[in-house]
């Protein structure tokens, strides 16, 4: 006698198949069968994304897999999107752009290509959790990927460097600029954008740091305050920067700008 359970879907718990055997003559027979229906092992395969996304490019994330049947080792067949959730690893919540959010294309014989928007993102670091089961039947395997979404490149324009209580505008030698101990200096500068036809960047960063170190003692290093900060009138940053508190020496000191959708824009010079 063949069974056929194919038909039935996996429920956590056993499943009772009842026969009743008669023949003429004879007492009827009721064989009881309890039987486990197991779930199918998966395995999401040969995974590929980007790993970088440039932000003005408008690309969404690409997510290749093959996703195998590691019980019987064949392909599963016939996803679709209803099949997959994507989810921000960082919060847990559902991916949530917007638009679509995320849809699946079947590329026949188990291989899938999950389009991932990238609608209203902010430049930086995110991981996705996704998720893939074909529901009930099969169990849900987890992959993580984590992609970069570049922000644009910028230029930093240094309009001026000052001793506003002492020498005034310090004229560079090469890219060395000498100011009086227990001076601030005073710095005027602007950022634009390298792939937005070089227009100004404008408002206020989201932080600017400021680095130092001193080149004949490396260990003598750290950061310095400042009260840089956009000027809406001459569309450029400007503010002082407390050196007063450096001693005797050559400083290598580096500018850093942050900003929101675009990458870090640095000016490096050295102050004698």
């Amino acid at each position: 006698m063949h069974l056929n359970s194919s038909f039935v879907t996996v429920s956590g718990s056993f499943q009772l198949f009842e026969f009743n055997i008669s023949s003429i003559g004879n007492e009827t027979q009721i064989i009881t069968l309890q039987v486990d229906v197991q779930i199918i092992h998966t395995q999401l395969q040969d995974v590929t994304w980007n790993s970088l996304i440039a932000r003005n490019s408008g690309l969404n994330q690409t997510v290749n897999f093959y996703f195998n049947d590691t019980t019987n080792n064949q392909p599963i067949l016939d996803l679709t999107t209803l099949d997959v959730e994507v989810k921000d690893f960082d919060t847990g919540l559902l991916w949530d752009t917007g638009d679509f959010n995320w849809n699946l294309n079947d590329l026949s014989f188990g291989n899938y290509e999950l389009d991932v928007s990238t609608n209203n993102l902010n430049s930086g670091w995110y991981t996705l959790q996704i998720e893939v089961s074909k529901f009930p039947n099969y169990n849900t395997s987890i992959i993580y990927t984590q992609f970069y979404l570049r922000g644009n490149y910028t230029t930093f324009n240094i309009n001026s460097v000052s001793d506003l209580g002492g020498e005034g505008l310090l004229t560079p030698v090469g890219n060395n600029y000498f100011a009086f101990i227990e001076r601030n200096i005073y710095v005027a500068f602007n950022l634009t954008d390298n792939e937005f036809n070089n227009e100004l960047i404008t408002g206020d960063a989201n932080s600017y740091v400021i680095t130092y170190y001193e080149i004949s003692n490396v260990t003598n290093q750290g950061t310095t305050t400042h009260t840089l900060t956009f000027d809406a009138n001459t569309d450029s940053y400007n503010g002082y920067l407390t050196t007063s508190s450096l001693t005797v020496g050559t400083y290598a000191v580096n500018i850093t700008v942050i900003k929101t959708n675009y990458e870090n824009s640095v000016f490096s010079f050295n102050l004698t």
